[in-house]
């Protein structure tokens, strides 16, 4: 009786679904003939369906009235007749439509941006693109798009027919497990869209619809940040923050702070979701449906648990289930009150309030972490979210063998009685005994480990008889898996691989293999152990190699948390943490907020080590670096002197990182004074020291031949200059073999000097030879990439190939921003670039354009006084052009004294 029940009710819904919002009331009073019961179920249900959109989603003015028109019913868009509103907000409106050109039926769901905004509609040209992107069976798919007659965007995408998934939920009454099951679909859905780098940026009920046999549709990606350069134009349009849509209940606080946003917002999102899943209730409430009211809650205020949040009786006005009292909520989900609290109190509590977190660092890193904790609630293992103590993971055992721990049970009490007396007079000794013997078996498990390795890799038992360094990593990501008995072994192992691959140029591997350490320690023992701090620490570095800077600082602040949480006074290596996140803040352009974290980082190595000790000195020396990069560079040298002249008074100083603090003194002195004579001798210098000490393969005795190249080059030495580069890239290779990142590297820098000397053909070859190794190594979307392709453009530039260097340098600025954020110098010099290229081709309007969004985005940044004069100095050159001499005249005066 029941399931029929549910069938009249869904019938009757979707029936009046079908027609205006307007006839709905007579039509449910028509279909339920007096069944009062059923009327008020139904009615319900359109009345969530109604206010499905979010306080900011609401309809647009200018959607309505953006053609002087409405679009009605029987209009037709392209080859598709409207059949009637379905939905509307501030991205657009949403007809019901079908194929109008006689082919074949088809109903579709089409959505119209409004005429008016230039944003909305290049943000949809967007979607588009995202769209086709995503190919997964739980993501509404794209079918078409175009214009309107009026010069409208419009998106054609498969037709859902659903509940939003909290009201299906709530309406077939399903479980608490049955529920976990239908979001791990959602889950899997979300997985594929970051796999794509793609972030969703608006994941809500009414985004994710159930239809009645049950399948899952992820909705609406309008407002996702689209983060993989492959997929659109060098002109794609990025959302500011001002400009920014989401539903606020959902939307984590660095959205509603209009912050960089990341997979981590998502994270939150989905915790919300799971939040009113599982409690019928949404986190936060407001009494007055108050805006203001809500962001202080989402940005200040910590949430109850859901199983607090699910016996509350709450007559606000955030009553969004089919009825809000703890009963009705109970009801909803197949259980009563008491049951549901137990439930969901601990594990279940600890999964949301984990993805919720307000710090993105210490929410899940990944959908696919917090999808494992679901599915180990769902198996009685323990979640990753606890911070599981051994009594914890004991009850989670016990509750999956219940028979064998009652039997257990019953021998340990007839020991207690005897022997609690002495466990306990021998705990303390016992403790500090099981350290011991934990650390030395671990040393003993690695020594053991390593010489099993190279054992099994004699040449006689490998084709060919050579063995290879990948050989050795190959067979010991197999020996390590082995080790399953030894998590915190297995760990370490993981860790040491990973930074093997890192230094072969690896990147990819290198992040996996760390990644996987990190999840073997939490899986294992929560968020609290020791050991979860440098593993989180080698992830982050991972991370920032691969190129993944907004990963690599979520990563790098959790493990800054885990230290602030687990209390006590700072130790050595949050140094190092704190230093390594200065360092990701530079690549993401924060360089007010990296000059803090080094400030901290160097009390800490001052306090830990003094003020004399090589780890005190490199932090002081990345704090100079920062000084440099924001502009302040006598500050920056005299920084790098005393860090160059500490480093000499060491008793037995590291020749890499003095040579290094050395070349950095002459990079600023060439740039700044233009004491060639001075730069010239430390480079010599440099190079000498490491040339005699054994260090001719070390990056830094490259670095000091490169540097000399280029103060040579500055001297007007040409031949010597290239003599210098040529060696630079000979001794990569030899080093690390023909195809690493570094190679790369000293590759593009000799094909810049021949670009700046006259000689962009062969410029050109040797970038391409450069973005080969890119491409086999670090990836297409790497940074390294991007410069590589920006000197590639200038070449092309210099040759008079402007449509192909425009096409080069604008994927070079997708991947900056993608990887960096709009808003970096590095973003900044590539639009100097792009603007030098239309003015070339006399596109003067847009060169102005692109110049002025890189003077606006320098202008944001402290200590850009070096490119505020490029970018003026490339204003005059365009103005010259274009015939405004005023307007020349008022840049030339603005023009620094270097420029």
């Amino acid at each position: 009786m029941a399931s029929e029940r549910r069938q009249r009710i869904e019938e009757i819904f979707e029936k009046i679904l079908e027609r205006p919002q307007a006839e709905w009331p007579g039509a449910l009073s028509e279909a339920c003939r007096g069944d009062g019961e059923l009327e008020a179920e139904v009615g319900k249900l359109l009345s969530a369906h109604a206010r499905m959109d979010g306080i900011l989603d609401k309809p647009s003015p200018v959607s309505e009235v953006a053609s002087g028109r409405m679009d009605r019913p029987d209009s037709v868009i392209g080859r598709y007749r409207l059949l009637k509103e379905i939905g509307k907000g501030g991205m657009g409106t949403v007809y019901l439509a079908e194929r109008a050109d006689g082919h074949f039926k088809q109903r579709v769901a089409l959505k119209v941006i409004p005429l008016a905004d230039e944003d909305l509609r290049a943000r949809v040209v967007a979607e588009r693109q995202i769209l086709a992107s995503l190919q997964h069976p739980n993501i509404s798919r794209l079918l078409d798009g175009g214009v309107t007659e009026d010069g409208r965007p419009f998106l054609v995408m498969g037709y859902v027919s659903g509940l939003p998934i909290d009201v299906y939920c709530d309406r077939m009454r399903l479980s608490l497990r049955e529920r976990l099951g239908v979001f791990l679909t959602v889950l899997g859905a979300v997985e594929h869209a970051h796999r794509n780098l793609v972030v969703h940026r608006d994941l809500k009920p009414a985004n994710i619809l159930v239809s009645p046999s049950g399948e899952v549709k992820l909705l609406d990606f309008g407002i996702a940040k689209l983060l993989n350069p492959n997929l659109g134009g060098a002109d794609f349009p990025v959302t500011r923050p001002e400009d920014r849509a989401l539903t606020p209940e959902y939307a984590s606080p660095e959205q509603v702070r209009g912050e960089v946003i990341t997979t981590a917002a998502d994270i939150y999102s989905l915790g919300v979701i799971l939040y009113q899943l599982l409690a019928g209730q949404r986190p936060y409430s407001i009494q007055d449906g108050s805006l203001p009211e809500l962001v202080k809650k989402i940005c200040e205020d910590d949430p109850s648990p859901p199983s607090a949040r699910a016996v509350e009786r709450d007559g606000s006005v955030e009553e969004i289930s089919r009825d809000a009292s703890p009963e009705g909520v109970a009801e909803a989900r197949d259980t009563t009150a008491a049951r549901l609290f137990r439930s969901l109190r601990g594990d279940l509590d600890a999964i949301v309030m984990k993805a919720m977190r307000k710090e993105p660092g210490r929410r899940y890193t990944s959908v696919e972490l917090l999808a494992q904790d679901i599915c180990h609630y769902l198996e009685g293992l323990p979640v990753g979210a606890r911070r599981g103590n051994r009594w914890y993971r004991i009850q989670k055992f016990a509750s999956r063998h219940r028979m064998g721990a009652v039997a257990a049970g019953i021998v340990a009490l007839s020991l207690v009685g005897g022997a609690g007396t002495a466990v306990w007079q021998a705990s303390i000794a016992a403790r500090e005994r099981d350290r011991a013997q934990d650390a030395l078996r671990g040393s003993e498990e690695v020594t053991e480990f390593l010489l099993g390795l190279f054992d099994s890799s004699h040449p006689d038992d490998t084709p060919g008889g050579t063995v290879t360094v990948l050989d050795l990593l190959r067979r010991g990501q197999q020996r390590a898996d082995s080790l399953v008995g030894e998590p915190v072994v297995r760990a370490r192992l993981l860790q040491v691989m990973a930074r093997a691959h890192q230094n072969l140029g690896q990147y990819g591997d290198a992040k996996g293999l760390a990644e996987d350490a990190v999840t073997l320690l939490e899986t294992e023992f929560g968020e609290d152990h020791p050991e979860l701090l440098p593993a989180l620490y080698r992830w982050g570095i991972a991370l920032k190699n691969h190129g993944q800077y907004d990963s690599a600082r979520i990563v790098l602040e959790r493990a800054a948390a885990s230290q602030d949480e687990n209390g006590g006074s700072p130790v050595a290596e949050m140094g190092d943490v704190l230093e390594e996140l200065a360092r990701v803040s530079i690549y993401l352009g924060d360089l007010s907020g990296a000059e803090g974290l080094a400030k901290r980082a160097l009390a800490i190595k001052e306090g830990s080590f003094g003020r004399e000790h090589s780890e005190t000195l490199s932090t002081l020396g990345a704090l100079a670096s920062i000084y440099r990069f924001q502009g302040r560079f006598e500050l920056a040298e005299s920084t790098f002197r005393e860090v160059l002249s500490r480093r000499r008074a060491l008793e037995n100083p590291d020749l890499t990182v003095l040579t290094g603090d050395m070349l950095q003194v002459v990079d600023l002195i060439r740039v700044q004074q233009g004491n060639l004579d001075e730069a010239e001798a430390l480079a010599r210098e440099a190079v000498t020291v490491l040339h005699d000490g054994s260090g001719i393969g070390n990056r830094n005795f490259v670095w000091g031949l490169t540097t000399l190249g280029v103060v040579r080059e500055a001297q007007g030495d040409l031949e010597e200059a290239e003599t210098l580069l040529n060696q630079a890239i000979d001794i990569r290779k030899r080093t690390y073999g023909d195809f690493h990142p570094l190679v790369a590297e000293a590759t593009g820098v000799l094909a810049g000097f021949l670009t700046r000397n006259g000689r962009p053909a062969e410029a050109e070859s040797f970038f391409r030879i450069a973005e080969e190794i890119d491409l086999q190594t670090v990836g297409r979307d790497h940074s390294r990439h991007a410069g590589t392709l920006s000197g590639l453009a200038l070449a092309l530039m210099e040759q008079g190939r402007l449509e192909e260097a425009d096409s080069v340098i604008g994927i070079s600025l997708q991947i900056r921003t993608a990887t960096q954020g709009r808003r970096t110098p590095n973003v900044a010099q590539g639009l100097a670039y792009l603007a030098e290229i239309r003015r070339r081709r006399d596109r003067f309007e847009e060169a102005e354009g692109f110049l002025s969004e890189a003077l606006e985005i320098v202008s944001d940044l402290p200590g850009q006084g070096t490119v505020h004069g490029r970018i003026h100095d490339a204003f005059v050159r365009l103005y010259d052009h274009w015939g405004k001499p005023e307007d020349a005249a008022r840049h030339r005066a603005l023009v620094g004294p270097n420029h």
